[in-house]
């Protein structure tokens, strides 16, 4: 396994550069981290387009990009069936003006088989809606990203409608194994937050609705755009220290 990689000021212009790099990478790439940089929906669609040569990639952090709503042309490509994605474990989207288009995309690529190693799925601070939330949520009930633990979708523009798809999604059956979903700072009022908890009833997925977090030692307390994940197991230190990660 090759060292994680990480490509700093990275522009539109460069796109096609960073699309090259993946095709002339090592098969054994596990991680690449690109978050802070401009490479817009055009770099975004040129990474995904040469995925196919990094079959061992797991985690592709893009957060805080300028990625727009045209990143919908990107994830429809994870639809192909030469697309790779097929060990990716971590997708950091967060940060960046994606909407309704680009999740509904995404989520039709997850109906159809992409990411199925999918543990980790960050588009917090987007601009997505309800239309888009209620798009993955059917994905993810009709059996998409099985493996999925944590969803991030804070501080988007979505509200009652799309908590209540997500409850009835994990009501159903998605994210068995699932851990945590982020939905603070969204447009939702009491009866949406009351059929997600209700959707969460059987399961051991828990709801960061806003602050105060839950109550448990395996809870991220670094917001998930800031830590960069090496591990499933990450756990929380006094404010003063920074996050460990377990070994």
């Amino acid at each position: 396994r090759s060292p994680s990689r990480g490509l700093g000021d990275v522009y539109k212009r460069q796109a096609l550069t960073v699309s090259l790099t993946l095709q002339v990478a090592p098969s054994t790439l596990i991680a690449l981290y690109l978050g802070g940089n401009a490479i817009g929906s055009n770099g975004l669609h040129a990474l995904i387009a040469a995925l196919h040569a990094a079959p061992s990639l797991e985690t592709l952090w893009v957060a805080n990009n300028q990625i727009d709503n045209n990143a919908a042309a990107a994830f429809e490509h994870l639809a192909r069936a030469d697309a790779g994605c097929m060990s990716l474990k971590h997708l950091a989207i967060q940060k960046n003006r994606m909407g309704d288009e680009s999740l509904q995309a995404l989520a039709r690529a997850v109906s159809g088989g992409a990411l199925p190693q999918l543990r980790w799925l960050y588009a917090g601070e987007n601009e997505i809606g309800d239309e888009g939330v209620v798009a993955l949520a059917a994905a993810l009930e009709h059996g998409g990203c099985k493996q999925l633990r944590r969803l991030g979708l804070q501080h988007n523009l979505f509200g009652d409608a799309a908590l209540g798809a997500l409850g009835s999604a994990l009501s159903a059956g998605a994210m068995p194994d699932g851990e945590f979903v982020y939905v603070l700072g969204n447009r939702f009022t009491p009866v949406g937050q009351a059929a997600l908890s209700s959707g969460i009833a059987e399961s051991e997925v828990q709801v960061h609705f806003g602050w105060p977090p839950p109550k448990t030692k395996s809870f991220l307390i670094t917001p998930p755009d800031l830590l960069a994940p090496h591990d499933d197991e990450v756990y929380s230190q006094p404010a003063s220290q920074p996050p460990t990660v377990k070994a």
